[in-house]
């Protein structure tokens, strides 16, 4: 069984038509959809300023590069497709990169991928994909660390690496979370390289920048895997 959540935000008032049953249906009376829009205006100024300039000037001639940071079930993805489509709707055709492998917006979870949007993301039917790129992580979380509390796996920490505990059983948690992490990190970093020798290459790809979805681990070790 498959359930949907739909938002639907007007200017100037509209009447919604619901045919079956619903778990839950409101009229929102703050929006934060007023914010999204005056980013959208203030990405779309920055593109056309990019394709403006020089090709051999690499720093005015980059597009924005925008990533959307929050905890889990914050509605990152969801911000990410609307500047996507309100980006496509104005001829702009950026690329699209989710690092959350615990959603998988463009393929499946435990991948991190990217891909160039080039028509308005359908809320049923998802991102149109022709040639996406794509690593395969293998997990939904990038460690242990995101199921256990931070203070306890600091004291992990300090117990292997600076006390010296020789519990098996201690090290190896230890060092699957460790391990894993510097897996996320460098398909991470795999991923961005190929984006950048995109960006090198083609000047047009470069002015339309990129919107980055991330995943909700967003304290300690997942701060600084966010940083990359």
């Amino acid at each position: 069984m498959f359930f949907f959540i739909f938002q639907v935000f007007t200017w100037y008032g509209a009447t919604i038509e619901m045919d079956g049953a619903t778990e839950t249906d409101y009229t929102a009376d703050v929006t934060p959809m007023v914010s999204y829009v005056n980013l959208h205006v203030v990405l779309d100024g920055r593109r056309s300023r990019a394709k403006a300039s020089p090709p051999d000037d690499s720093g005015s001639s980059q597009g924005p590069r925008v990533i959307v940071v929050g905890p889990t079930d914050s509605r990152k993805s969801t911000l990410s497709r609307m500047l996507l489509s309100w980006a496509v709707k104005q001829g702009w055709k950026p690329i699209f990169v989710d690092l959350d492998i615990g959603q998988g917006s463009i393929t499946i979870p435990k991948c991190i991928a990217a891909t160039p949007i080039e028509m308005s993301i359908d809320p049923v039917e998802g991102i149109p994909l022709e040639m996406p790129l794509v690593y395969y992580y293998g997990h939904t979380t990038p460690s242990w660390q995101h199921y256990i509390n931070f203070h306890w796996f600091e004291l992990l920490k300090s117990s292997v690496v600076h006390e010296g505990n020789e519990n098996p059983i201690t090290k190896r948690i230890f060092l699957f979370c460790i391990n894993n992490v510097e897996l996320y990190k460098v398909l991470v970093k795999e991923l961005a390289g190929v984006i950048d020798r995109q960006f090198t290459g083609n000047v047009e790809s470069r002015a339309l920048g990129m919107v980055i979805n991330t995943m909700g681990w967003i304290e300690g070790v997942g701060y600084d895997v966010i940083g990359l």
